[in-house]
């Protein structure tokens, strides 16, 4: 396996079960995968990615990241909704990705990340929609504020 390579979905569903199996409770593990999903967006994001985030604005970075999904994720949809953003709060839903488990906490991770190297400040995030009891779930909203 490379590092750089995109492999089939399932796949990435068994790396994360894997990652969930390892403490094999839920709070530590919901926190794994969140790390998970931070760790993703560092080694994703090569220095080009890095450098565009650092100048780019909260506003405007928002409005791409849609885009940046939609290159990196092969099915689903996230939405963006900035109308908070004056408050340092964004809301983004993420769609249409039943059977890809354990997306809410990696997603979550991810974007946290990502919002953190654009802002320059620290991110509280959370969501709804993902449980253990429900891993699949087809639609997950994160919240985050700066």
């Amino acid at each position: 396996m490379s590092s750089t390579a995109w492999y089939p979905r399932a796949y990435y569903v068994e790396v994360l079960r894997g990652i969930v199996q390892v403490h094999n409770e839920p709070s530590q593990s919901y926190l794994d995968v969140v790390r998970c999903g931070r760790t993703v967006f560092e080694k994703e994001a090569n220095t080009l990615m890095k450098l565009l985030l650092r100048v780019m604005n909260t506003r405007l970075f928002l409005r791409k990241f849609p885009d940046f999904w939609t290159q990196d994720m092969v099915g689903g949809m996230l939405r963006v909704d900035c109308s908070q953003i004056e408050r340092n709060e964004v809301t983004m839903l993420v769609t249409d990705v039943a059977g890809f488990e354990h997306l809410g906490p990696l997603s979550l991770g991810f974007a946290g990340r990502a919002l953190e190297q654009v802002t320059g400040k620290q991110v509280d995030a959370s969501q709804t929609g993902w449980s253990f009891e429900e891993p699949d779930a087809d639609e997950v909203t994160l919240r985050f504020s700066w």
